[in-house]
């Protein structure tokens, strides 16, 4: 449901790049493994997803409140992830809302951990207080023993990636390139088009543009946590491919904005350099027939 939430969301900015981004959660190993397994990243990961799919929506109080439940009830780590989503939220709603959802949610949700760790870990005739996320920092932030399982070179979720996503993967690292290409271009030929009607109304035009622009913004915003959560963990000495099961939406997410942008450019460039009149219907299909030659 997350999935399909944040697929809606996207596809209401902008249909290829939702498009895309349905066919890679549906098609890669990563997603059908990460989706699938009984873990707190796993969890985490639903999170971030719905998080994503209620910032794109301006729902930003959702968006917090998803957040705390993932670093809550999922994953403490999760919420080096929640950063971009607690950011766009104050951009959206303003520092005291944002703070007091989160406040206020962290407050019960943090209660209702304790009371259950509590009651689960005490022996019988005996209460004692029990929080299960202050033993997982403590353990691995504050005595540093994550290395204790073992370690891996700096290019482990290099590989991980790839692995998982192949092609996709290569592509989620140019989606600010492509997103800026592709304001380039629309800017150009709206320019371009208002030159040649000298009554177009310029107001207009400048709105259509700084829609656009918020379009590709906010999706660029809510794909963050992918390159954040990345090189955080990259920076751990304890490796393991769950650990970035959270960011694995982001990832589809973001490659799926370079192919969307870089897809849409093209188009309008050969219909106005060349006055292509090839289908737009037909060179998507192209890019979807692509996508799932590269997929696992």
């Amino acid at each position: 449901l997350a999935e399909a939430s944040l697929v809606r969301a996207v596809s209401e900015r902008h249909a290829l790049t939702g498009a895309c981004l349905l066919m890679i959660l549906t098609s890669n190993s990563g997603m059908a493994v990460a989706s699938t397994a009984m873990l707190p990243s796993s969890f985490a990961m639903v999170c971030v997803t719905a998080s994503a799919a209620a910032s794109l929506r301006g729902k930003h109080r959702l968006a917090c409140i998803a957040c705390v439940f993932a670093v809550v009830f999922g994953w403490p780590f999760s919420g080096i992830a929640a950063i971009p989503f607690g950011l766009y939220a104050i951009y959206g709603i303003g520092f005291v809302a944002t703070l007091s959802v989160v406040a206020l949610f962290t407050a019960i949700s943090v209660a209702i951990s304790i009371a259950c760790d509590s009651f689960m870990y005490s022996k019988s005739g005996e209460l004692r207080l029990v929080s299960s996320v202050y033993n997982l920092l403590k353990y691995n932030v504050m005595r540093g023993k994550s290395d204790l399982y073992g370690v891996e070179d700096a290019v482990f979720y290099v590989k991980n990636l790839l692995l998982n996503f192949q092609l996709s993967a290569a592509f989620s690292i140019f989606a600010p390139v492509a997103v800026s290409f592709a304001m380039a271009v629309k800017a150009y030929l709206l320019r371009e088009q208002a030159k040649k009607d000298p009554k177009a109304n310029k107001g207009k035009v400048l709105a259509v543009i700084q829609k656009y622009r918020n379009d590709w913004r906010a999706m660029l915003v809510v794909s963050l946590p992918f390159p954040l959560v990345t090189a955080f963990f990259t920076t751990i000495p304890h490796k393991e491919e769950r650990f970035l099961y959270m960011i694995y939406p982001c990832v589809a997410l973001s490659a799926s904005v370079t192919i969307g942008a870089f897809t849409e450019s093209f188009i309008k460039i050969s219909r106005h350099a060349f006055k292509s009149k090839v289908p737009s219907f037909v060179i998507a299909l192209s890019v979807a027939l692509a996508l799932l030659g590269t997929m696992a």
